[in-house]
């Protein structure tokens, strides 16, 4: 599976559309990149 960029904007993960267009993009660049990564939009921390 070929990784995608990201959208640099800022990551909404309760955003229903997070999760139509290739989530798992996002999650290997999260794992990757910010595996400990703070929502400042819902103001909650994702761990991948």
């Amino acid at each position: 599976m070929a990784i995608t960029p990201v959208d640099p904007r800022p990551l909404d993960i309760l955003d229903g559309d997070f999760y139509v267009n290739d989530p798992y993009s996002r999650y290997a660049w999260l794992r990757e990149n910010s595996p400990c990564h703070w929502d400042d939009i819902n103001e909650l921390w994702v761990l991948t």
